[in-house]
């Protein structure tokens, strides 16, 4: 049976877990092409030709019809909760990402705002985080995942018996879109069963590797105090730890000068709460 793997960042681990459950398999990873490149597609449609099962994200989909293969989706898995302060961060000027794709939402405010960065790091604070709403985002991050399951043709009883062992283990995501090893093993056991339904993998532990180790974002200890769980403000970038928030303001702000990117002129990629700019002004007085 040969197997081809393409999603986003989760290729790897979904692939390597896969070979674990099904060692007599051939089972390759093909991850999906940047956007725009069609001759990397059309690479990508030739091999699937030569598969009989091809685990693909959604955006694989349409590129399978027509095509004699067994089609499996997996889904996409991005989750805010732990991490709600990330954004992504675009120069207004060139409307080109930040050299380093994840930024803080209040990080960035404060550059475009001038302050001074022991006035910024004041901002990190409960009490600001609750007026942000930072503390109430499980529900809409579960809400969104159970989207993403039900897309991709997963049922139920299927999200819950994926989900509740990522929910027992405690913090699962690296950032809101890099999952921990816990959750490639959970996505792998569901394609498992699609690919053969008679496994039992129920008490199973399955080992991927932690290919997303290399950028983890902090979860915050006032955060992370509503979950139960201990925090830090210890970042990890490129393979390189930034230790304390202070520090961690100091490498954004120098990173955004040395891009040319000047207060005022970085643009959010999502919109912010419409109380975001009022919340962090007030805090300030404070």
């Amino acid at each position: 049976m040969k197997v081809l793997v393409t999603s986003n960042c989760q290729t790897a681990g979904i692939t390597v877990a896969l070979k674990a459950i099904f060692p007599n398999y051939d089972i390759n990873a093909f991850p999906y092409p940047e956007s725009g490149d069609q001759s990397k597609i059309v690479i990508l449609l030739n091999a699937v030709k030569d598969v009989d099962i091809w685990v693909v994200d959604k955006r694989g989909i349409a590129l399978a019809k027509g095509l004699d293969v067994k089609v499996i989706p997996v889904p996409n898995f991005y989750f805010s909760s732990f991490h709600p302060d990330i954004t992504y961060a675009r120069d207004i000027k060139t409307q080109e990402f930040t050299t380093y794709n994840y930024n803080s939402y209040i990080g960035v405010w404060a550059y475009n705002n001038k302050l001074a960065i022991t006035d910024a790091a004041k901002l990190f604070n409960l009490e600001t985080f609750t007026k942000l709403g930072y503390l109430d985002q499980w529900n809409n991050s579960v809400i969104k995942i159970k989207n993403e399951f039900s897309d991709a043709g997963f049922l139920k009883h299927e999200f819950q018996d994926f989900f509740l062992p990522l929910q027992r283990s405690g913090l699962f995501m690296h950032t809101i879109n890099h999952p921990r090893p816990i959750v490639i093993a959970q996505l792998a056991k569901l394609v498992a069963l699609r690919i053969d339904k008679s496994i039992d993998l129920k008490n199973r532990e399955i080992f991927t590797p932690d290919s997303l180790f290399r950028d983890i974002w902090p979860l915050y200890p006032d955060i992370a105090n509503s979950f139960g769980l201990e925090g830090n403000y210890i970042w990890r970038i490129n393979a390189t730890e930034i230790i304390g928030l202070k520090n961690y303001l100091e490498f954004a702000y120098n990173s955004y000068s040395e891009q040319k990117i000047y207060s005022g002129e970085l643009n959010y990629l999502w919109d912010v709460p419409v109380q975001f700019k009022k919340v962090l002004e007030e805090s300030l007085k404070k």
